[in-house]
């Protein structure tokens, strides 16, 4: 192996050249001296962060292309390069541990063309996929992905845990100690047709409306919760509970197969028969819901029941998954950053997302948030065939 110097200099520009790299507001050019035309070189820099750079180089210059972790510092200078000899001697190069011939060094069009290609293959495959499980994949890069309707008064003062609709009536949850809520809402106007405080001791979480005009609501950490008269308010019985982190968080109703699906700020959905609420449905474990990035999906809040699917919101993000409830599989990501900013509700006094329910209308839902003086109406793309239903 001979050794070259890499020349860091992150003070010019990039746009004349003469082999300069932008990172951020800084630069940096490579500029490497051997002894054969073709090379591989591999550059590990480290500048107030680490920039990792893979580069193919066919003679003196080469532009590199990095990935900085924090930007050059605009008067550091670094040199240290380690250059290997020419390619392989079985004219072999390694991609994802097999190998594959080597590119042909300096051809950056057919590099591009190969890399475009790989790229539309797992995109012709996670389709594929997708057709086979039934769904259409929606994630979060996909940017926004739901429509603007309408949209309504909504008590300010409401620290929203639990949005519901049935029987012709918007039923709202709310938290906090001592301010703790169940209220009857107007679908159209969201004004408060009645409304009955909780025991002072109780932070009132999720709720959903069921079978015969009835409400279920959960409480974040008595792990107690309460049935309703839904026309009256009224408690008709209550129950313990136990969950991943005996806390409850959301719960909604599925009602094809009579059970409640509850979270509790885990990544967990808990089942429960509507005979026996607070205990896991028997023949159904509760299922670990994962987000498409691989990662399970912590802190859901929020739930509702559309169409064998649970929609859940994610404590402190505005962000809406539609997942399947057998399976925990995250099938659509919906980023809602642009439905109310946080810069313009925090100037409200609006705290995070929190609330989503069915409508009277089909593939309409009602989305507010905790501390929040509006209640949108909303249409999720991709959902258009799906009915709802809890």
């Amino acid at each position: 192996e001979d050794y070259s110097v890499v020349d860091v200099d992150a003070k010019n520009c990039f746009g004349s050249g003469d082999g300069m790299c932008p990172v951020g507001n800084d630069s940096f050019r490579l500029t490497a001296t051997t002894k054969s035309t073709r090379r591989r070189l591999f550059v590990v820099l480290s500048v107030l962060g680490t920039v990792a750079i893979v580069a193919y180089a066919s003679s003196g210059n080469y532009v590199g292309h990095a990935v900085a972790a924090d930007r050059l510092n605009t008067n550091s200078r670094r040199r240290l390069s380690k250059v290997k000899k020419g390619p392989p001697e079985d004219g072999a190069c390694e991609h994802d541990g097999e190998k594959v011939p080597c590119p042909e060094i300096g051809n950056s069009t057919d590099a591009n063309a190969n890399s475009e290609e790989e790229g539309a293959g797992k995109q012709e495959k996670a389709k594929v996929q997708e057709q086979q499980e039934g769904y259409t994949k929606i994630s979060l890069r996909d940017g926004k992905k739901f429509k603007k309707l309408d949209q309504m008064k909504h008590d300010k003062s409401s620290f929203t845990q639990g949005l519901t609709y049935g029987n012709g009536k918007l039923f709202e949850s709310t938290g906090l100690y001592g301010r703790s809520k169940v209220r009857q809402l107007d679908p159209e106007t969201g004004a408060v047709i009645k409304s009955v405080d909780m025991d002072g001791i109780y932070f009132g979480e999720g709720m959903t409306y069921y079978g015969d005009n009835r409400l279920i609501q959960i409480t974040w950490k008595k792990q107690k919760g309460f049935i309703y008269d839904a026309d009256t308010l009224d408690v008709v019985s209550e129950f313990d509970f136990t969950t991943t982190k005996n806390e409850g968080w959301g719960i909604t109703y599925d009602e094809y197969d009579r059970t409640f699906i509850v979270s509790d700020g885990s990544s967990y959905l808990h089942f429960w028969d509507e005979d026996a609420p607070g205990i896991d449905k028997e023949g159904r474990p509760k299922v670990q819901v994962m987000r498409q990035n691989g990662k399970p999906a912590n802190e859901l809040n929020e739930l509702e029941f559309v169409d064998g699917k649970v929609i859940a919101n994610v404590w402190y993000e505005d962000t809406l998954l539609v997942i399947d409830p057998k399976t925990g599989v995250c099938e659509k990501e919906y980023d809602f950053k642009s439905l109310w900013p946080k810069a313009e509700r925090r100037h409200a006094g609006g705290d995070v997302l929190n609330g989503v329910s069915v409508s009277p209308e089909k593939g309409i839902l009602y989305v507010t948030g905790k501390l929040w003086d509006k209640i949108y109406k909303i249409k999720l793309d991709g959902m258009d065939e799906e009915e709802a239903s809890g």
